[in-house]
């Protein structure tokens, strides 16, 4: 009996008092680096009113990468949260991809709050996302080339690695990690400067950031074979003509 009250006492409170549970945008990494981790990051919920809400409650998904260690004030699901106050969340998110030089599939992460109650009357602003753009990912990709031995060369490392969905754009920075190549430099820009081995290979590994995220990876730097050498009209014409004089030879020594 106490438990049909209790409903039937909600129901009527649900039906007479009116909340308006909106969303507001989460506090999200500017870029992000493959599987970086990012803590101490926010989001809220508020009631706009007039009343208090009913069962007041929120949650935070990301299209992708994981979210984690949600904790908000106060507690959810609120019984009843007044007019103008919010649910208050932390939160600790981990970015999709492995850093290193691979290719992360995903080129940014969308984040989309939604606030819920029982007696919410506006379900217009119970959703808000990260923005119109997804948050970029930094992705550095593996490269390669092969180049004369012995020479000095250099490369441009942001031909193939991308921010988002689109090259480094301005403000993106490149740094030398570490190196087997002799001489080697990386500018700012992306242009890497080295001296190629006299056999074998040499690597460069160096780091992109861009704003919060960075990520690292390897050039590797191959000698080129050596081609077999050729001759030209006049090298083959001399040839025959050697050739045919020692065919001469031989047979004046077996006629004498």
């Amino acid at each position: 009996m106490t438990d049909a009250f209790v409903s039937r006492l909600s129901g009527g409170l649900a039906a007479t008092l009116v909340a308006d549970m909106s969303a507001n945008a989460p506090s999200v990494p500017p870029s992000l680096s493959p599987a970086g981790v990012y803590s101490g990051l926010s989001f809220s919920c508020t009631n706009a009113g007039p009343d208090p809400t009913i069962n007041a409650n929120r949650s935070i998904v990301v299209s992708a990468g994981t979210v984690s260690g949600v904790s908000c004030t106060p507690g959810v699901p609120v019984a009843s949260l007044p007019s103008s106050s919010s649910i208050n969340c932390s939160y600790t998110f981990a970015a999709p991809g492995s850093p290193g030089g691979g290719n992360t599939s995903q080129p940014g992460v969308v984040f989309t709050v939604t606030a819920s109650a029982d007696n919410d009357s506006n379900a217009a602003n119970n959703t808000a996302s990260s923005g119109a753009r997804p948050i970029p990912l930094v992705d550095a990709l593996n490269d390669s080339a092969t180049f004369p031995a012995n020479t000095g060369q250099t490369f441009n490392l942001a031909t193939n690695d991308q921010v988002g969905t689109g090259a480094p754009p301005a403000g993106a920075t490149y740094s030398l990690q570490s190196t087997t190549c002799a001489g080697a430099s990386v500018s700012a820009s992306g242009v890497a400067t080295f001296t190629v081995p006299a056999s074998g290979r040499c690597t460069i590994t160096y780091q992109l950031c861009y704003i919060s995220g960075c990520d690292t990876a390897p050039l590797t730097v191959a000698v080129a074979a050596e081609p077999v050498p050729t001759l030209d009209q006049w090298g083959l014409l001399l040839l025959t003509l050697a050739l045919g004089g020692t065919g001469v030879l031989l047979l004046r020594r077996l006629w004498a």
